[in-house]
């Protein structure tokens, strides 16, 4: 019996350990869990950070913040001339750098100033070997009418090169002539994103009419060090056509120095005084120059950090070619295998220790070896896949349990407080009768979505001190909230002071543009006869902006199996959110668009705001002001009928004699500001055009 029992338990650890392993194998054939792989190979990259120095040859000129305030204090502003960036060409050339990289797209010529192109072009061509971006793109076609010239610039043909799995592109934006002339020689600047976004693999090479174009970092190694560069270099690292960067902390760990400390140093050379800048770091460094301010929208979000300057990423993977050390991803057996060992140490754990805490114990142990094992190989350069086999593990584990006590598996389930502090007790509701909801995916559907921010927060955060702040604001938060659930909204989220909900999701609401509104209007109210007890008590009112859009998003649940958000993303979202922002155009605290605006019931009141070309966007939006329904607008829609037919004269006085009304005072400083009384009407534009969100 003894020896029959032996065999059955053997024939059970076979099946179990062999279906599990089964599974695994599947799965990570089909990478399935390619996302949250991804997710988990982010946290081993930032502990293994903490073992890897970044080299000291490589270097960043940023064109941050705090050089766009200098520069601009030297009457030089943004977008500048192309000659300035001549400066740091010369600056470089003086220290003795090996070449530099411009991770800037230069693809249309400055009309307005000739002389300026003509004098970068000088520039690049007597400075050291200057690589300038390139952009491929999937849509449009093949230029086969390129010029010697760009081929020579463009194309590396290579016979070394495995082209089998490289990216492929169908056109390509290109600098003007006469730099593609000077320059070394040109890279592409394109990047690929993994399914949840990050930056984690670098395409080394694309194809354009079975051409093998290179990227920024990989045409600047061409150009400096053609010898030394090849393709038996770079090979064994290429999987599906990229490479995976190895990443050396977060952003600014390549020495990165302003371009307005290398401005400085140029004055200074021209006058013949010693640079406060010291030039040495520059010798025989190898230089990328590229965009870092946040308004200038170069940041990519990697494993080592969500905003990550697009030219740092560049940077390193230079240093990674340079230094042939990327990352090497494990294949699919060599996976496989590794799994394998593990789930069938899971597998015969149970059979030899019995008791729960025990084993509890054990798995703990276990996968605490496990991680700290792929970690270690993150740290030594290798990413081999963990997640999907740790999962394994535990069901193997579990599976082997379960039999041993004569328990049937059961299905686990997500519990009520999953989502009891975020969304209103009609999703909850929802969710518990449909359960399946809570799974990771979304929907399209069109919502209403509203954002909230208080005005002057900031300064108001300095004047309290921190416990009172958090009083206060808890009371605002919890008094937003509670007005939001009673029109069925859904809470998305507390950003700071600032609130993101949005209405007709989960539960589908017919009306929802009109119950968003509504809730504005009411917080608005609300916190209109707040403002007094606050005054009392803090010392201080508040004011609260709020943008409202009714557009399409996908709406579902973001995030892990383990943790997620339901959430909403699209490009709605952004509108609604630059809506709010808007205000302070205006001097409103409620601004919707026209689709809110459409949607909404006769007994709403709006008055027109204008049409507004927000950054970032081609088109201009139509933008409105609800009013209480008693309010006269008269007066102003006057002022403004006249400024849309150009009489700009006659709603300037007219915006002048409303004092009180913030949106006529908004339009008169634009019409002093764009002096606007000197134009013709033929060449007039009542649209908004902003700089800045």
């Amino acid at each position: 019996m003894k020896q029959d029992a032996q065999r059955l338990d053997i024939r059970i650890v076979s099946i179990i350990a062999g279906t599990w392993i089964l599974i695994a194998g599947i799965g990570l054939k089909q990478n399935v869990f390619s996302r949250f792989e991804g997710q988990s190979f982010d946290l081993r990259t930032q502990y293994a950070t903490r073992y890897r120095k970044a080299p000291q040859y490589v270097k960043i000129i940023a064109i941050d913040q705090q050089s766009l305030t200098y520069l601009d204090s030297q009457g030089i502003s943004w977008p500048w001339y192309r000659s300035i960036y001549g400066v740091a060409l010369t600056v470089l050339k003086e220290a003795g750098a090996r070449g530099i990289a411009m991770d800037m797209l230069f693809t249309e010529g400055r009309n307005d100033r000739p002389d300026d192109d003509r004098e970068f072009i000088r520039a690049v061509q007597t400075s050291i070997p200057v690589v300038l971006a390139t952009q491929l793109q999937k849509k449009g076609s093949f230029n086969n009418a390129f010029t010697p010239e760009v081929q020579k610039k463009l194309f590396v043909p290579r016979t070394d090169l495995n082209t089998t799995n490289l990216k492929t592109a169908h056109s390509a934006l290109l600098p003007i002539p006469g730099l593609i002339a000077a320059s070394a020689a040109l890279g592409n600047v394109s990047s690929l994103r993994d399914v949840d976004g990050v930056f984690r693999r670098y395409p080394p090479y694309f194809l354009l009419d079975n051409q093998p174009i290179p990227g920024l970092s990989v045409a600047l190694m061409h150009a400096v060090h053609p010898a030394l560069f090849t393709a038996d270099r770079l090979n064994p690292f290429i999987t599906n056509g990229t490479v995976t960067v190895k990443f050396y902390g977060p952003e600014h760990t390549i020495e990165t120095i302003p371009f307005a400390s290398v401005f400085d140093a140029f004055i200074a050379l021209e006058q013949g005084e010693q640079p406060r800048l010291n030039l040495d770091i520059f010798k025989d460094a190898y230089v990328f120059l590229g965009v870092t301010a946040p308004g200038l929208f170069d940041n990519l979000s990697v494993p080592v950090s969500s905003i990550f300057p697009g030219v740092e990423v560049n940077a390193t993977v230079f240093a990674n070619l340079l230094e042939n050390d990327f990352v090497r991803e494990w294949n699919w057996p060599l996976n496989s295998a590794f799994a394998c060992l593990w789930i069938l140490l899971c597998t015969l754990t149970p059979f030899y220790y019995t008791g729960l805490s025990r084993l509890a114990v054990l798995f703990c142990l276990t996968v605490f070896s496990y991680f700290s094992l792929h970690t270690a190989l993150v740290v030594l350069g290798y990413w081999s896949a963990m997640v999907l086999p740790l999962l394994c593990m535990f069901g193997a584990m579990l599976t082997a349990f379960a039999y041993q006590y004569n328990t049937e598996g059961k299905k686990r389930r997500f519990i009520r407080s999953a989502f009891s502090h975020y969304l209103s007790q009609d999703v909850i509701d929802n969710l518990l009768v449909n359960p399946d909801a809570l799974a990771l995916g979304g929907e399209r559907r069109e919502l209403s979505i509203f954002f909230s921010d208080i005005a002057g927060f900031t300064t108001i955060s300095e004047k309290v001190d921190p416990a009172t702040l958090v009083i206060l604001l808890n009371e605002y938060l919890t008094q937003v909230t509670d007005i939001i659930f009673t029109t069925q909204g859904t809470l998305d989220k507390y950003i700071g002071d600032a609130v993101m909900c949005f209405w007709n999701a989960p539960t589908p609401l017919t009306d929802h543009a009109d119950r968003a509104v509504k809730t504005a209007l009411n917080i608005q109210a609300a916190l209109q006869r707040a403002n007094s007890v606050y005054q009392e008590k803090y010392g201080m009112q508040l004011i609260t902006r709020i943008g409202i859009h009714t557009g399409d998003a996908i709406v579902g649940n973001f995030g892990s199996n383990k943790r997620f958000d339901y959430t909403i993303v699209g490009d709605a979202v952004n509108t609604a959110a630059r809506l709010e922002g808007l205000n302070k155009v205006f001097g409103t605290t409620l601004i919707v668009s026209e689709a809110t605006r459409t949607q909404c019931t006769a007994h709403i009141q709006f008055r027109r705001l204008g049409a507004v070309q927000v950054v970032g966007k081609t088109e201009a939006l139509e933008v409105f002001e609800p009013v209480q329904p008693d309010t006269d607008i008269s007066a102003y829609e006057a002022a403004y009928d006249l400024f849309l037919q150009g009489n700009i004269l006659e709603a300037y006085t007219r915006f002048t004699a409303l004092e009180t009304d913030p949106v006529a005072q908004a339009y008169k400083e634009r019409i002093e500001t764009e002096q606007l009384l000197e134009m013709n009407a033929e060449s007039f534009s009542p649209v908004w055009v902003l700089s800045k969100k």
